[in-house]
């Protein structure tokens, strides 16, 4: 797929949620069972984590109700 705003080849791969960390990771590693996933260390973190509340927050995603898809442009967490 290529990237909608600079036009480069972007990889395919899917989010993982774990308490308030939100990582992504690439297709194969994504396939993994979830306590694989929550022991890698090899995830992007992406959102903005709030460790006193317990929350994460990811802006900029959008739903599209007529086929039952969301797209987002998320920033890569810093811790």
């Amino acid at each position: 797929m290529k990237c909608p705003i600079c036009d480069s080849e972007m990889e395919k791969g899917g989010i993982f949620a774990d308490t308030i960390y939100v990582y992504w990771y690439n297709e194969e590693e994504v396939k993994e069972d979830t306590i694989t996933l929550k022991v890698r260390t090899s995830g992007v973190p992406i959102g903005k984590n709030n460790f006193v509340l317990g929350t994460t927050r990811i802006e900029n995603a959008y739903l599209c109700k007529k086929c039952k898809k969301i797209v987002g442009v998320f920033d890569i967490a810093r811790y």
